[in-house]
């Protein structure tokens, strides 16, 4: 009877790769780095470095594989410490209240973002906050299922950073097999002769367990990718270095008997050393300025950019050929360089546009056209106050509001000198063939003289008007941006995110539920949101009209718990799905884009209930004036729990969360008068003139997305509460003892445009006669 061959049945799917090859079903394991299966329990339980395991496959092939022992997530029992991982354990310093990595294998706790390391102070699990748990508490949120995954936050001394890392739970090896193995081979010692096969090959015995079986009941190797293995019976270690032992002493003597036939050895022959090239000199290029560059000088032996492309921009600008010429016959080609913001430098995307731009501009000057390719610089308002805010912030610790609105302008102004300047200089060392006897940036007085009349021009035609409408806010940059300003990320499960301005984590991807008591009846109905700091801004509760559950509240109110606010429930089959949720929704008109249109067609109460900074405002009673939005979220489930109208929480897969790609502030859907340009009967213009072939779109496939986005078209805003940018020629007209400042309630008819702060007061006079006009104070910018 031979040896009893034992198989390894739990190896993680992410453990068992290697440089050598992976373990395949089936395989046998025949030794555990040198050591026989049956003695290799302590090989087995080792922690950090690789292992060596020596298999036999299915077909009787061979190989050596080698594993990095990877950490699995299996905390122990103990009071005062868990183990996340093969080693890796964390403890509570004496004295203080955090969770610390107190020690780490040699292969660590890798895991996507990162890995963990010792000091790490641990702050969540899977979004679970730590704080105030000890280790034991701690242990059953490390504890899963095999291969699932855990997200545990960390700060990492001495930055602070803070680190998310996601880490599979791994079943590493299953030790307890080798005892299993044992204990049977007691039992079937007796019964081993009626086990030999009868070809005389190598009897193999089994255990009854949980793990992966094939189609006898025996264990296997979890599934991994084919390895390639050498054919034939492997030698042992010894046998390969007394092999490679007896092939050089063979091949020493043959050697020696060579060199005794042929008398002494020869001489070696130095190798020649190659002798390093000496290095080029050449001379700078000495052709004056604006002059043709002197071509007789000798070739280079090899290519110098600095040499190569010396004098050629200075003669091209001075001969003036890139310069379209307004008095030529030729046919024109007309087109701008996509004017890059003066937030930084240019990079690598610039100078991939920049080159095909040029391609094309050259080819058309080669084609007989009198081409005109215009250069220039944006001032990019938003962003460039952000950056030089974030520089001043940084260098000076103040913020634009520290230095006020003169002296913050000024330092842009210096800002944009030099970035513009920068950026013109990379362009012209690109070689590119711009026109710069035109160059232009979009804040130059001649520029900004058109703004300001074409904005006159379009709000007489009635293009641009002022009205109240949803705005996307950005909380800390105190402004509405624009769509394409907002990032939006969708969320799979919950999640808590950090949000600017306020110091704990919010909770993001759920659903919480209460109940509105019905005026003067006993009976509620339960609403559902993802953001419950609205609620303070509901003003009516919208229900389908076939809805058989709440027919027999059509026309009846709901009691506001918090405010006090009677609100109406409506009937609205666009607004409302029966199939979801309780069927019954809040309607938040001044702070949802649905809700808006809902509030409108139902002649609602629009409640604004934020600050610009993102705080509560005195709408939502005195405890929450001034609170933080998100605060105000925990607080309002407090005092809906207190009140015994709060229903629970559950999760919201797939929500989109928008956050502004300046800040990463969470944008807030916020009522706010505006500046707008009604867009429809641009939007239709440019279709038609897709449509009717004035303007050629390539490739071809591309006009879908035009008429997508033409046929959806949305009224733009055009103004930003900032103080960079262009300043919009409106003025609010002021009456005698009024305050000199714009109220929150303004009266629309009261805006005039005009050139001027003389000229708008002259208008309002004349537009308000027999009112004592005292001033007119300008707002915003655009």
């Amino acid at each position: 009877m031979q040896k009893c061959e034992d198989i390894l049945p739990h190896m993680s799917y992410y453990s068992n790769m290697s440089d050598l090859g992976r373990i395949a079903r089936g395989d046998v394991i025949e030794s555990v780095n040198g050591v026989e299966i049956e003695k290799s329990k302590s090989e087995l339980e080792a922690t950090g470095g690789c292992v060596r395991l020596a298999v036999r496959s299915k077909e009787g092939e061979r190989a050596t594989v080698v594993i990095r022992r990877q950490p699995a997530l299996v905390p122990d029992q103990s009071h005062q410490q868990a183990t996340a991982g093969i080693g890796v354990r964390i403890d509570r310093e004496e004295g203080k209240e955090e969770i610390v990595v107190i020690s780490v294998p040699e292969v660590g706790a890798a895991g996507l973002g990162g890995e963990l390391r010792e000091g790490d102070v641990l702050l969540e699990v899977d979004g679970r906050d730590v704080k105030g748990l000890s280790c034991k508490d701690i242990a059953p949120l490390l504890q899963g299922e095999s291969f699932s995954r855990v997200f545990v936050s960390v700060v990492r001394p001495p930055s602070k950073d803070k680190l998310r890392i996601g880490i599979v739970r791994q079943p590493a090896y299953d030790v307890s097999l080798l005892e299993q193995i044992r204990e049977y081979k007691k039992a079937v010692k007796a019964e081993e002769e009626k086990m030999q096969q009868a070809e005389g090959e190598a009897a193999c015995f089994f255990i009854d367990y949980k793990g992966p079986s094939d189609a006898m009941g025996r264990p296997v190797v979890m599934d991994g990718a084919e390895r390639g293995a050498p054919k034939g019976k492997k030698k042992t270690k010894g046998e390969e270095k007394a092999a490679k032992f007896a092939a050089k002493q063979a091949a020493k003597a043959a050697k020696e008997a060579e060199d005794s036939t042929k008398g002494e050895k020869a001489p070696k022959k130095e190798a020649k050393k190659k002798e390093k090239a000496p290095e080029e000199v050449v001379e700078d290029d000495n052709t004056p300025p604006g002059e043709k560059k002197d071509m007789k000088r000798p070739m280079l032996n090899s290519y110098s950019p600095k040499h190569v492309e010396a004098a050629w921009n200075e003669w091209w600008d001075k001969a003036g050929f890139y310069r379209a010429d307004e008095n030529s016959s030729k046919e024109r080609f007309v087109m701008m360089l996509p004017p890059p913001n003066v937030t930084g430098t240019l990079h690598i995307g610039h100078a991939l546009t920049c080159s095909v731009q040029d391609t094309i501009a050259r080819w058309r000057r080669m084609k007989g056209y009198n081409v005109l390719w215009l250069p220039g610089t944006d001032h990019a308002g938003i962003a460039t106050q952000v950056v030089v805010e974030k520089k001043l912030k940084k260098e000076k610790g103040v913020s634009r509001h520290d230095l006020g609105r003169e002296k913050f302008v000024e330092e842009v102004w210096k800002w944009k000198d030099q970035y513009g300047a920068t950026i013109c200089s990379q362009l012209r060392r690109l070689g590119a063939s711009l026109d710069w006897s035109r160059e232009a940036f979009t804040m130059d007085d001649k520029l900004s003289a058109a703004v300001k009349e074409a904005f006159m021009r379009w709000h007489k035609e009635g293009l641009i008007y002022r009205a109240q409408r949803l705005v996307n806010w950005d909380a800390q940059l105190k402004s509405a941006v624009s769509d394409l300003e907002v990032d939006y990320i969708t969320l799979e499960q919950p999640e808590k995110l950090s949000v600017p301005g306020y110091d704990r984590k919010v909770e993001f991807g759920m659903f919480w539920e209460w109940a509105y008591k019905v005026d003067g009846e006993e009976q509620e109905v339960v609403i559902a949101t993802t953001r419950p700091e609205t609620m303070l801004g509901d003003t009516a509760v919208a229900v389908h009209p076939d809805d058989e559950r709440y027919k027999s509240l059509h026309g009846k109110f709901l009691l506001h718990p918090i405010t006090g606010r009677k609100m109406p429930i409506v009937l609205d089959a666009e607004l409302v799905d029966m199939e979801f949720g309780t069927g019954a929704v809040k309607v938040t008109p001044a702070h949802d884009p649905n809700d808006f249109v809902t509030g409108q067609k139902h002649k609602l109460e629009f409640v604004n209930i934020l600050n610009d900074d993102g705080t509560l405002n005195a709408n939502c009673g005195k405890k929450y004036e001034g609170m933080h939005r998100f605060q105000a979220r925990y607080e309002i489930i407090k005092d809906l729990t207190a009140l015994g109208l709060y229903k629970g929480s559950r999760p919201n897969p797939g929500m989109r969360l928008g956050l502004s790609s300046r800040t990463k502030d969470v944008i807030e859907p916020v009522l706010k008068p505006q500046w707008w340009v009604d867009c429809k009967q641009m939007a239709a213009d440019a279709m038609e003139a897709v449509n009717d072939g004035r303007l050629n779109i390539l490739p071809a496939q591309h006009k879908r997305k035009w008429f997508d986005w033409l046929g959806n078209i949305r009224d733009w805003c055009i103004s930003r509460q900032l103080w960079w940018g262009h300043r919009i020629p409106a003025y609010y007209t002021m009456m005698e003892g009024e305050e000199r400042k714009i109220p929150k309630d303004e009266n629309f008819d009261r805006w005039i445009v005009a050139s001027s702060e003389e000229e708008a007061l002259k208008a309002a006079q004349e537009k308000f006669p027999g009112k004592n006009v005292i001033g007119a104070s300008g707002r915003g910018r655009a």
